[in-house]
């Protein structure tokens, strides 16, 4: 690994941690948070010709997709798990 691949390392890293973060007010957050995480990951592949594949982009799409509808599964869960007179 050469220098720019520890580079590249790094921010898709901190792209996925971005998109994965617990914002104190998550709901106002998330979403412009995972549409700048995956437009890192979109540069990275730009930037980094090595990255142009279909397996990079499977492999961003699946992570991408889940951190962006987290909210909503964790939501349902939520409501599973309290008892109808816990205030969610």
């Amino acid at each position: 690994m050469d220098g720019s691949s520890h580079i590249v390392l790094v921010l898709w890293l901190s792209a996925l941690g971005l998109m994965m973060w617990r914002w104190p007010n998550g709901d106002r957050f998330h979403i412009p948070a995972c549409i700048i995480g995956g437009g890192i990951w979109l540069l990275l592949a730009v930037l980094e010709p090595a990255l142009r594949t279909p397996f990079y982009a499977a492999v961003n799409v699946a992570p991408w997709g889940l951190a962006l509808f987290r909210r909503r599964t964790e939501a349902q869960m939520a409501r599973v798990q309290h008892p109808p007179d816990h205030p969610a």
